[in-house]
């Protein structure tokens, strides 16, 4: 079956919008992880005591797997040359704003030249 010219653009929009929440959750899940987890070696984060003393860490490692069940099925709907930029920058730009936000990272101007090159080149990625 033929799709018009509107219901495919109609379609990417859609996954275009789903990798970007699978996106932003991978980032929150990574900043979560990182709050969770802070002082800790990774073999007790490892452990099956973390299940009950590292609540927060886990919450993070089931948003990242979250994620990567989206991104599964992304993966499957539309151009990889076009969703991988769109996945990683906007992964990125969570990170880094995030990390600067609720982890009191530093953020020096050239993130912030980064995130707007970033989102310049999602946009000339996707425009039609």
């Amino acid at each position: 079956m033929i799709l018009p010219a509107s219901r495919i653009v109609q379609t990417d929009v859609l996954w275009y919008g789903i990798t970007i929440i699978a996106a932003t959750l991978s980032g929150v899940g990574q900043l979560v992880m990182r709050y969770g987890g802070r002082g800790e070696s990774v073999r007790s984060l490892l452990s099956l005591q973390a299940l009950n003393e590292h609540r927060i860490w886990l919450l993070g490692l089931v948003l990242c797997w979250l994620c990567g069940l989206a991104w599964a099925v992304v993966a499957t709907r539309i151009n990889l040359a076009v969703a991988l930029p769109v996945f990683f920058g906007a992964s990125y730009i969570t990170i880094a704003i995030g990390g600067f936000i609720f982890l009191r990272d530093g953020f020096q101007l050239k993130y912030a030249v980064g995130c707007v090159l970033i989102l310049v080149g999602i946009v000339a990625i996707v425009w039609r």
